[in-house]
């Protein structure tokens, strides 16, 4: 990670926004991401007062090096996300949430195997552990973060479900265990 050029005043603000985001009980990714994508934007501003930041210094970012640095769509929404908690945390910089608005995400449909793909993908893996991850993903709809946490137990085979624990979001979820 490189070193940011900021003052020291500016270090415990992000250090307090790391903290309070925390507090705030999201999870350890989005508190990385929100207290990053801040951090490049008060090293930008580094010369200003908290109190005088504005929208003004948030459209200059997007166009000076947001845009430039060539981020997607939805790294400039997370942005938007964190600048507005970040105006939550701190309450006296000018910046209006009302008026940031966060840009539409690309409707793009994904990429789907075939059947007869899928049949071929694992039928030409060779390790069958390999195999029976790949059946299972396929056949069940579980993220690979939720195969890697499974545990035997979850798997129910009498009533062809599975119990994933602490899904995307914190959340359990069944998913339908396929009879093949």
């Amino acid at each position: 990670m490189r070193q940011r050029n900021l003052s020291s005043q500016n270090r415990k603000l992000l250090n307090g926004f790391y903290l309070f985001l925390k507090g705030k009980r999201y999870s350890l990714s989005t508190v990385n991401t929100y207290t990053y994508l801040v951090a490049d934007f008060i090293e930008f501003v580094n010369h200003k007062e908290t109190e005088v930041i504005s929208n003004t210094d948030v459209d200059r970012y997007l166009g000076e090096v947001f845009e430039p640095k060539g981020q997607s769509i939805s790294t400039q929404r997370q942005f938007i996300s964190a600048l507005k908690l970040f105006k939550v945390y701190c309450p006296e910089c000018q910046i209006d949430q009302l008026e940031l608005t966060r840009p539409k995400r690309d409707k793009r449909l994904p990429v789907v195997l075939t059947k007869q793909e899928v049949i071929e993908l694992i039928r030409c893996t060779r390790n069958i552990k390999h195999r029976a991850i790949i059946a299972l993903l396929y056949s069940s709809g579980l993220r690979v973060g939720e195969l890697i946490h499974l545990k035997l137990t979850d798997i129910d085979i009498e009533r062809r479900q599975i119990h994933v624990k602490n899904a995307k979001g914190r959340k359990d979820r069944y998913v339908i265990l396929s009879q093949s």
